[in-house]
């Protein structure tokens, strides 16, 4: 099957593009599924945050790690994975994919002997296994092979460890549900919030009279015109409505609730789309809440592509002592006050150098800035009045840097 470029091999493909019917009878498809007013900002939230987020290529080291700033890799994560995108975009289709479909196809290509030369990414509905290769369908409509073994697939949420399943196919009654009272809200609101009003008859009406009947209602009787005049109702005519009132069916709390149920699929708090109350997280600052984020709905995504870039785009000997992480200091960053504190006990304890705080900060090293200094005036307190304590744990210290820098 071939429509608008997509080529589908199996049926699977089929049906994730195609949706399957919920119950309430609306189809629910990835693209359907994004124009709900919750999909759609939990999926642009954990795609956009994390793809600007810094992937660095590291090596370990005997005494910690340091970051691999020249590899070829490294600028392919960071900067422009391939001749059509740029690394934010790249990340964004990489984790749209693993939140909508079943997972991410990548396709790491390499030049000859060299190193990494592109990763390209690959449509999940275009893509399909036969065995031990991948047959994959480009925009023109033309096909290609690609090794099993050449094709880096990073799985959703998966049971079985080799396929994922994504949201959609999960969620797809509560998402079914939310485009029935989408729907039903758009057809209420066009009906002035109004329910629908029949007028009775005791008999059927002939062509005349059912065009003098309905020129009375439309004309004498319904409008805004026409409102509090006295309605004269003639031949036994009897006026009703059908349907419920939105107030009483709770029509907007339904869409509510389908919005929370939404957001707790994927994991995202309502309060981060703008859904919910002050009560309904419970988290009690921005810092927490993006700490609450950062470790129940980023992480596990995060460290997924970690691994996946170790496994796949690192030769045997790279990945005996190179890795790929993110950074996420920046999600975490709190404010002038709080970091204040926290570069002061990390200066004053000796576990970060002022040029530490300075690169942390985006600043330039400065000169002797990475010395590590700790607090002189804790003393044991048998030793407290005792005027040499302090000239003596400076000596300890002065004569720790002298050894450290010989070594």
């Amino acid at each position: 099957m071939n429509w608008f470029g997509f080529r589908f091999t199996d049926y699977s493909q089929w049906a994730a593009f195609y949706g399957r019917e919920a119950a309430t009878g609306e189809r629910v498809t990835a693209e359907r599924a994004m124009q709900l007013a919750a999909v759609y900002p939990c999926v642009r939230l954990i795609s956009q945050r994390i793809a600007t987020l810094p992937l660095n290529l590291y090596r370990m080291t005997e005494t910690g790690r340091q970051f691999e700033r020249k590899h070829p890799l490294n600028r392919l994560l960071r900067m422009k994975p391939n001749a059509r995108m740029i690394a934010p975009v790249f990340w964004e289709a990489v984790y749209s994919s693993i939140l909508l479909q079943r997972g991410a196809y990548l396709e790491p290509k390499r030049q000859g002997a060299g190193g990494m030369s592109s990763i390209e990414f690959l449509h999940p509905c275009r893509i399909a296994r036969h065995g031990d290769k991948y047959k994959y369908t480009e925009r023109d409509g033309t096909t290609r092979e690609i090794g099993a073994d050449k094709v880096c697939y990073i799985p959703a949420f998966t049971t079985d460890g080799e396929n994922g399943r994504s949201v959609i196919e999960h969620g797809i009654e509560v998402m079914g549900l939310a485009m029935a009272a989408d729907k039903a809200a758009g057809n209420t609101f066009r009906r002035g919030l109004m329910p629908t009003t029949y007028f009775k008859f005791p008999k059927i009406l002939n062509p005349t009279q059912r065009n003098d009947a309905r020129e009375l209602i439309e004309n004498r009787i319904s409008g805004a015109v026409n409102a509090g005049k006295p309605a004269i109702l003639e031949a036994e005519m009897d006026v009703g409505t059908i349907g419920i009132n939105p107030n009483d069916a709770q029509l907007l709390e339904s869409r509510n609730v389908s919005a929370e149920e939404i957001c707790s699929l994927f994991g995202v708090p309502p309060t981060m789309i703008g859904r919910g109350d002050k009560a309904s997280s419970w988290a009690s600052s921005s810092e927490n809440l993006n700490l609450w984020f950062l470790a129940y709905t980023l992480m596990p995504w995060m460290k997924r592509v970690e691994t996946a870039i170790w496994d796949a785009f690192l030769t045997p000997a790279e990945q005996v002592d190179l890795y790929a992480e993110y950074n996420f200091e920046g999600l975490l960053r709190g404010d002038s006050a709080a970091r204040q504190a926290f570069y002061a006990s990390a200066l004053q304890n000796g576990w970060l150098s002022r040029n530490d705080v300075r690169r942390l900060e985006n600043l330039p090293p400065i000169p002797g800035g990475d010395i590590y200094t700790v607090q002189s005036n804790l003393v044991p307190i048998e030793q407290l009045g005792n005027q040499d304590a302090g000239a003596s744990v400076r000596s300890a210290l002065m004569n720790w840097l002298k050894q450290e820098e010989a070594a």
